[in-house]
């Protein structure tokens, strides 16, 4: 997802800058009392109060707006008049996503129009009108077909259907999909351009992927097939001669995969080079501003909504932070809110922020009680999705907003798609929540049933998991039961030799039944298909004659095990770096990646373990982790199986250390006692001493 916005913004840099225009909900602060006004239309039971400002040279508007059931779903019922009950000519543009409008409309000298809905009998009278301004962008999901052929893509241009959103643009200057998913996309741009006086014009465009440029309803450009953006020059272009006055242009583009871009360019009469087609070129529409909504007795309840941050976990997913506002109603009459955000939570704050787990139209209600105790109320249909151009910049800190703002969620009716885009969230290797990671796993077992015990394994297998590195969550004793329920359930054969081989490691290291353990490694090499899984297992069969203290025995078992490197001279030289390249990563404190580096040093070369300096070195990084249920694991071999006597202190030590830590004195005191007795003179014993001098 990154890659793309670092290509999109590469081919937007070479050929121009600009600001792209995004239509958004602005905020304003609308507390200002109103003047009551006349009701022009009494068939009509709302009317919105919108706010033009300056008229445009093309004397046209537009107004979007949010409907709440408040009219038509086809918009026959709205009628747009001006503030002295002179009705205007209106079209509707756009119905959709959700409850979105899109209406244009002539202006008279007024600033101030009344958008007039909620009649049963009256109806817009049908018109021929179509404003002649502006630059409208309706974008649709790419309907099936080829765009190799002018004759393909207008092909594929008629059958678009699915509307992901429409709205008017400052330019053809687009490097995402402003109303949805920016993969597998139709943009379809229309507007007008004022051209001052008559010549010969140069149109051009840039695509990824194709795209086509006609002037007047006549081809004049064309970037067809899957390509990046490559026409940086205007290389792709066409010329046409142009009387002064006002023409029609019309853009298409269509996005398969990968990064998107859609710009277009044009080079005028005397011009040396192209340059992106700007805003001013086009015939100016103005945007109306909806100041209230109001019914016959008064201001109505209605909410703004807009895009505030967006955390990607996938090449289209993402959590999506939505940002409402209630406006219309006074502020100073309101007593109360409630939001219900149409995916299981709600909100009592007034205007608050709401993250999504799932892209997708969610219906979403304000429920607002005035200092009369009376009730207001308006649910609208709101479209989430990944939109490109809110993506966080700041993910460290995107990160911790939403922690702060999930942490507060119940999940009880959140879907399986969204609690799994939620667990992807939560276990991001830069920052892992294991409580939440576990919760949420339970969460999604609850909506598998117990009979399908392979849906259930990976969830299972990941609590577990959860709980070995982060035993304060769950001891060997829980994981225990997770495993056998994953063997007598699961019908995947993976499942069920991960779990052999989990059981394997808890008698191996915290039940020390050697027996128990060679049975499970061998249910696990039987089992399963998965070379690194099968390496394991025999690497673990061989460790049990380690722990057994018969070392020539689990030496000749290690050298049975095939050797991962062919190259015999330059595996030598890996095998005595890595314990540098782990006290390297030691010493910067990055103790992760020393123990992934630890991982691989004894998976591709499994002798290593026979003279405990791995497992030293394990043992001082979970000592920095205070994770004493992997430093009892390790110690148990070098205090109780090696004969080699120099890691001994050091590893007394910080046995000794974690479990003061763990608030296990007694544990902590036996441990000391045959530490003293073994090595009474060390630095390490003598440093102890005084933590246990009341016991003396």
């Amino acid at each position: 997802m990154y890659k793309r916005r670092i290509l999109r913004i590469w081919f937007i840099v070479t050929l121009c800058v600009m600001p792209l225009s995004v239509f958004c909900f602005r905020f304003h602060d609308d507390d200002h009392e109103e003047e009551e006004e006349p009701w022009f239309k009494s068939s009509h039971e709302y009317r919105m109060i919108v706010w033009t400002g300056s008229r445009p040279e093309s004397r046209t508007a537009y107004v979007e707006f949010s409907s709440g059931g408040r009219c038509r779903e086809d918009g026959r019922d709205i009628i747009v008049t001006d503030d002295k009950d002179t009705d205007v000519n209106q079209r509707v543009i756009a119905i959709g996503p959700g409850d979105r409008f899109l209406v244009a409309f002539s202006m008279t000298d007024s600033s101030e129009y009344h958008v007039y809905t909620g009649s049963r009998t009256i109806l817009a009278p049908n018109s021929t009108w179509y404003p002649r301004a502006g630059l409208l962008l309706k974008t649709y999901r790419r309907p099936k077909g080829s765009s190799d052929s002018v004759t393909d893509f207008m092909e594929m241009i008629r059958n678009a259907s699915i509307l992901d959103g429409a709205g008017y643009r400052d330019a053809v200057f687009d490097g995402y999909n402003p109303f949805g998913q920016s993969e597998d996309y139709l943009s379809v741009y229309s507007g007008y351009v004022k051209i001052l006086k008559e010549g010969d014009y140069e149109f051009a465009t840039n695509s990824d992927d194709s795209s086509m440029l006609f002037i007047d309803n006549k081809p004049i450009a064309k970037f067809l097939g899957l390509h990046g953006p490559s026409a940086v020059r205007g290389e792709k272009n066409g010329k046409i001669r142009l009387v002064a006055g006002i023409h029609k242009i019309d853009y298409f583009h269509v996005e398969y995969s990968g990064g998107q871009a859609a710009v277009a360019g044009w080079k005028k009469p005397g011009d040396k080079y192209f340059s992106l087609l700007p805003a001013t070129a086009f015939v100016r529409i103005a945007p109306g501003r909806i100041r209230r909504i109001e019914d016959k007795k008064g201001p109505v309840a209605d909410f703004r909504y807009r895009f505030g941050e967006i955390y990607p976990i996938g090449d289209a997913a993402g959590l999506v932070e939505l940002k409402f506002r209630q406006f219309s109603f006074p502020n100073d009459e309101i007593a109360n809110h409630k939001w219900v955000f149409g995916d299981g939570e709600i909100s009592f704050e007034k205007n608050p922020s709401h993250v999504y787990a799932v892209p997708a139209i969610y219906s979403v209600s304000l429920l607002i009680q005035d200092k009369e105790k009376s009730l207001h109320n308006v649910t609208h249909r709101v479209p989430v999705y990944v939109n490109e151009g809110a993506l966080s910049n700041s993910l460290g800190k995107t990160r911790k907003a939403f922690r702060k703002t999930l942490g507060g969620y119940s999940y009880s009716t959140t879907s399986a798609t969204g609690l799994q885009n939620l667990l992807t969230f939560y276990s991001l290797e830069v920052d892992p929540d294991p409580v939440r990671i576990i919760f949420l796993c339970r969460q999604l077992l609850r909506r598998i049933p117990e009979s399908d015990g392979t849906r259930r394994a990976p969830y299972q297998l990941r609590i577990a998991e959860t709980m070995k590195y982060f035993p304060r969550l769950g001891d060997f004793r829980q994981r225990t039961e997770i495993y056998e329920s994953v063997l007598m359930t699961a019908r995947d054969g993976e499942y069920a030799a991960r779990a052999a081989y989990e059981l394997g490691d808890i008698e191996l290291f915290y039940t020390r039944d050697y027996g128990a353990a060679a049975g499970w490694y061998s249910k696990a090499l039987s089992t399963s298909k998965d070379p690194e899984l099968r390496r394991l297992a025999m690497i673990r069969t061989a460790d049990i004659s380690l722990y057994r203290g018969k070392l020539d025995e689990a030496k000749k078992a290690y050298e049975k095990i095939p050797p991962v490197r062919k190259d015999e001279k330059a595996g030598m030289i890996l095998k005595t770096a890595y314990g540098q390249v782990v006290e390297g990563y030691m010493r910067k404190g990055k103790y992760k990646e020393a123990l992934e580096k630890l991982d691989t040093w004894e998976w591709e070369y499994p002798e290593v373990k026979l003279d405990g300096y791995s497992f030293l070195l394990r043992i001082r990084i979970n000592h920095k982790l205070n994770n004493l249920n992997e430093v009892t694991k390790y110690a148990y071999y070098i205090l109780e199986v090696l004969d080699e006597e120099s890691y001994k202190p050091e590893t007394y030590y910080i046995l000794i250390s974690l479990l003061m830590q763990a608030d296990k004195r007694e544990s902590a005191l036996q441990q000391f006692a045959k530490m003293k007795d073994a090595f009474p003179n060390s630095f390490y014993t003598k440093s102890l001493e005084s933590a246990f001098e009341p016991d003396r």
